[in-house]
């Protein structure tokens, strides 16, 4: 709720983020980038 608050003060409206989901770690690929669509469904199965 915080980092809702803090980004409703610092934010446009258009950029404030819908809601927040903290991980423990990040899912990345073997050249390091960040796995987006695997955090999508690591949401998808975690809010079902």
């Amino acid at each position: 709720e915080e980092v809702l608050v803090h980004c409703r003060q610092a934010l446009t409206h258009y950029k404030i983020p819908r809601g927040v989901c903290f991980v423990t770690e990040m899912p990345k690929s073997a050249v390091g980038k960040v796995l987006r669509r695997e955090l999508r469904s690591q949401l998808e199965a975690s809010s079902a």
